[in-house]
């Protein structure tokens, strides 16, 4: 998010007035190609300002080659940062497995659509009417990036779900602009910069205090504490118990528990069916799973084969805890009314 909005005030800031600063824009897509795929976003972003840039300087572009020199750098550089990492021209495969493979974005809750969750989709689109509705009022108030960056984010955020968020914090940018807020304050610029620096140094100053406070407590904390309500300490212990008497047992799960088993015992990597990296499963894995934990069609069961021991929730897969819990030989380890840790028998397992 930091990252994100670092991005979005430095283009919006170029798109006012035009600055040099907006060269960061590149290294900081780096970075953050480096920490999340997200970055996909704000590349668009950066290339759109490019773009527009382009726009802006037509004229200029046709008397004088330096005037091109910004536009293609942003233009063209944003999506060559994109493979600015250890994976080189590898990570498309990542980016086109995230973006174009409808089986994770059919199975996977954040990569739904905006109508998936009623609640967001209806604030989201009133907020959206209020800002186009501003913007149009009046167009002159708003840059043509800080346009169409809306536009884009909001197409985005009505496709996928997970880019609500950056819509909602490029919105608390631009909309107070849309509106006006802030014309007619230059008589009242001046005794405004000279209390600016105080005003700046106690918000740093509070919030590297609330910074190490939150570390402190964080770390003082024991790491049970920081784990999810749903999961179980007397979970791990079985898995841990089991796996290491039998170094052939493998565990199915789903991701409420993978992600934290892997967390807690390291031991279990290459033992776990899956974890939350959806995307290094291909399409059929990804409706294998869904089948399995649906118990739905009659093959519904090969996900499972060779996994022995199970770890599930009644809650989620109430279909799949009560087949295996039926299944012949199994036996269930751990139940606490939601959890079940079941062992399946070595032939049912196959």
């Amino acid at each position: 998010m930091p990252l994100f909005v670092a991005v979005a005030y430095l283009l919006a800031s170029d798109s006012r007035a035009s600055s040099r600063r907006v060269y960061w824009c590149l290294p900081i897509l780096v970075l953050w190609g480096n920490l999340h795929g997200s970055v996909t976003l704000g590349a668009l972003l950066v290339a759109l300002r490019g773009v527009t840039m382009a726009w802006e300087r037509r004229k200029l572009l046709l008397s004088s080659a330096r005037q091109w020199r910004r536009p293609l750098a942003l233009a063209l550089g944003a999506p060559l940062c994109l493979l600015a990492t250890p994976y080189g021209v590898s990570i498309l495969t990542y980016y086109r497995t995230m973006f174009f493979d409808g089986s994770v974005m059919k199975n996977v809750s954040e990569w739904q659509p905006i109508t998936s969750v009623t609640v967001l989709a209806v604030a989201f689109f009133v907020v959206a009417a209020i800002t186009v509705w501003a913007i149009a009022r009046h167009r002159s108030r708003t840059t043509l990036w800080e346009q169409l960056a809306l536009l884009l984010l909001a197409a985005g955020s009505i496709d996928v779900i997970r880019n609500l968020l950056f819509f909602g914090l490029f919105t608390l940018m631009v909309l107070p602009v849309a509106f006006g807020l802030g014309e007619g304050a230059e008589s009242g610029r001046q005794s405004a910069v000279r209390g600016r620096g105080a005003i700046n140094a106690l918000l740093a100053g509070t919030t590297l205090a609330a910074l190490l406070i939150a570390s402190a407590v964080t770390m003082v904390r024991p790491a049970s504490a920081i784990e999810l309500n749903y999961q179980r300490t007397r979970i791990l212990t079985i898995v841990e118990n089991l796996t290491r008497a039998d170094p052939s047992l493998k565990v199915l799960t789903d991701v409420r528990f993978a992600d934290w088993l892997l967390w807690r015992d390291q031991r279990l990597s290459g033992r776990i069916a899956n974890d939350a990296r959806w995307e290094l499963l291909t399409p059929a894995q990804i409706n294998g799973l869904q089948a399995l934990f649906g118990v739905i069609g009659t093959n519904w069961k090969q996900g499972a084969h060779g996994y022995q021991l199970l770890v599930l929730d009644k809650k989620y897969e109430p279909a799949a805890a009560q087949a295996f819990t039926a299944e012949p030989g199994s036996r269930v380890l751990y139940d606490d009314g939601e959890r079940l840790v079941i062992l399946r028998s070595a032939r049912e397992a196959g």
